[in-house]
């Protein structure tokens, strides 16, 4: 087992040990489901982007855990959740990103924790790329946003 495969197995037991399942699908999305205790890991990435991906959704965990400073800390996404047709709004959206930013953190400052070497500059292009597909949503689709 390479040492980003023994890295994994930390994090998805850190999961486990919060009552999460992580499930790795071939094409698959990165998510985690906080209601269903569920991580979906794609397994189409290498192994080092699935490790980053995996920390990253821990991170959402992390944010999640205390909801009132979830919902203090993203409010345009709490209201989205709550009222579906604010989740159309562009205090939806930048709360969204301002979260997935937050996640890529929090990740960051897990690995730390459960000391795994990460490679600074690898994670940062998977992140780059990773946030990048959330700001061109948020900002291209901004004519189909509510003000």
């Amino acid at each position: 087992m390479s040492k980003i495969e023994e890295f994994y197995k930390i994090v998805e037991n850190w999961a486990y040990n919060r009552g999460f399942k992580v499930v790795e699908e071939q094409n698959g999305t990165n998510s985690v489901y906080i209601n269903s205790f569920l991580i979906t890991i794609n397994a189409s990435q290498g192994p080092e982007n699935r490790l980053f991906s995996l920390l990253h959704e821990c991170g959402h965990i992390l944010l999640c855990q205390d909801e009132k400073r979830y919902k203090e800390a993203f409010p345009g996404v709490w209201n989205g959740i709550q009222d579906k047709r604010k989740s159309r709004s562009r205090f939806f959206r930048v709360s969204l990103v301002e979260e997935e930013m937050m996640a890529w953190n929090e990740g960051l400052n897990l690995a730390k924790s459960l000391d795994i070497d990460i490679n600074e500059d690898k994670w940062n292009k998977h992140k780059t790329d990773c946030l990048y597909t959330y700001l061109r949503w948020a900002v291209i689709t901004v004519g189909m946003v509510h003000e």
